[in-house]
């Protein structure tokens, strides 16, 4: 990672978090968000943030174009 500043870290929840200090050489791309089992368990949308940067890192980084899925619905009752 200290030789690669395209390289973008999603770290999602607390046990990924712990491997933070192993990551070297570009702390500004590493994101950190809850795990996505928080979210469904407390019904709610996880935000879209993490991967939109990453698209858009891939992008700057790479010329290469990432197309998310996008969901029309979203509904946990």
């Amino acid at each position: 990672s200290s030789r690669n500043s395209g390289l973008v870290y999603i770290l999602l929840g607390k046990q990924a978090q712990s491997f933070e200090p192993y990551i070297v050489g570009f702390p500004d791309k590493i994101i950190k968000e809850k795990h996505p089992a928080y979210y469904y368990r407390n019904k709610l949308r996880m935000p879209n943030y993490p991967f939109e940067y990453l698209v858009k890192s891939i992008k700057n980084n790479y010329n290469i174009k990432l197309k998310l899925y996008e969901e029309d619905y979203f509904d946990r009752d």
